[in-house]
C-alpha cells in the first residue's frame, strides 16, 4: 500500500484526553509531579505549540522542582 502520511493531531482531540488523565488538577506553583508526570510534561514541551492551553514557563519551573 502506497500514500503519504501527514499530521492531523489536534489538541482538544488527540492530546487534551491524554493530558487531563496525566493532571485531574490544574497545574498550579505548588504542583508536586510525580516521575510519569514530568515524563509526559517534558514531551510536551519538546513538542510545545502556541495553542496549548498551558504556562509554558510554571511548566518548566514545575520541572525543575
Amino acid at each position: 500500500m502506497t500514500g503519504t502520511t501527514s499530521s492531523s493531531v489536534t489538541y482538544d482531540r488527540d492530546v487534551g484526553p491524554l493530558v487531563r488523565l496525566a493532571f485531574p488538577q490544574p497545574l498550579t506553583g505548588q504542583s508536586v509531579l510525580n516521575a510519569a508526570q514530568r515524563a509526559f510534561l517534558r514531551a510536551l514541551l519538546a513538542n510545545w505549540h502556541p495553542r496549548m492551553p498551558f504556562d509554558e514557563d510554571l511548566c518548566r519551573t514545575l520541572l525543575l522542582t
